[in-house]
């Protein structure tokens, strides 16, 4: 006879303080540690190392052309072809740099674009009404450039600007091996419209500036840097200041 299983009950949802609300809010971002279990990052990790080797049956018959790895920086498109066979294990890596959009193609970025506590923090930081716009695998490789630079609603207009990007870094990161940076309370910034190109910008205001170079690793180049390094000098005054007025007369 069949018995009827009971369902598996739903986990409580995560809940962030109101203090890690509070610097979401006044940082313009929030780094919630542990949020994704070690066994799901163990599951990114093989994964993303299969792909870089070509070993994703998705991958199978599919295979780039032969390139001078030593002068370019890594694709960036969006398919699933594998490096060529010949390579080295650290040759076919250097073949990557990022991967746009693989939830359309593998269940797996689907599962992990959709996660329940990612869903639960962005939930609370900006509203039940959630809608899932771009997933991308960056990997980076040793000596590629990463991106510089940039305002995602640059490329992604939303009105109002609710825009919200959740990262789950896979590996162990800092300023030496290719961390990511964020320009402390430039959400406050409006978004910069481009010297030339389709991309979005606020250009109702009246004398904003248009920037060029945008995403670009050279710091020279993107116009960007001024107003991260702006930026960042005003906050770095503000804490010195606070902290300046808390010392004992």
């Amino acid at each position: 006879m069949p018995t009827a299983v009971p369902p598996t009950p739903a986990a409580p949802p995560y809940r962030i303080s109101v203090e890690e609300y509070k610097l979401f809010r006044q940082q313009g971002f929030l780094v919630v540690r542990a949020l994704v279990a070690p066994h799901e990052i163990e599951e990114l990790q093989q994964h993303t190392e299969d792909l870089m080797q070509g070993r994703l049956p998705e991958q199978q018959g599919r295979t780039m052309a032969d390139r001078d790895l030593s002068r370019d920086t890594g694709t960036t498109g969006q398919g699933l072809e594998a490096p060529p066979d010949h390579l080295s294990p650290v040759e076919k890596a250097q073949f990557f740099l990022r991967i746009h959009m693989l939830h359309r193609k593998l269940e797996l970025h689907e599962r992990y674009l959709l996660h329940p506590r990612v869903l639960d923090v962005l939930q609370a930081l900006i509203g039940p009404d959630v809608l899932a716009l771009q997933s991308m695998l960056f990997l980076k490789p040793p000596g590629k450039p990463g991106q510089g630079w940039h305002q995602d609603t640059y490329y992604i207009p939303t009105h109002p600007d609710t825009l919200c990007g959740a990262w789950i870094a896979i590996d162990d990161c800092d300023e030496l091996n290719g961390g990511m940076w964020m320009a402390t309370g430039s959400q406050h910034e409006p978004v910069y419209p481009p010297k030339q190109g389709s991309f979005h910008g606020d250009r109702i205001l009246g004398d904003i500036a248009e920037v060029g170079g945008v995403s670009n690793p050279d710091d020279a180049s993107n116009d960007l840097t001024r107003v991260a390094d702006h930026v960042a000098s005003v906050v770095r005054r503000l804490v010195s200041l606070s902290e300046s007025a808390k010392v004992p007369a």
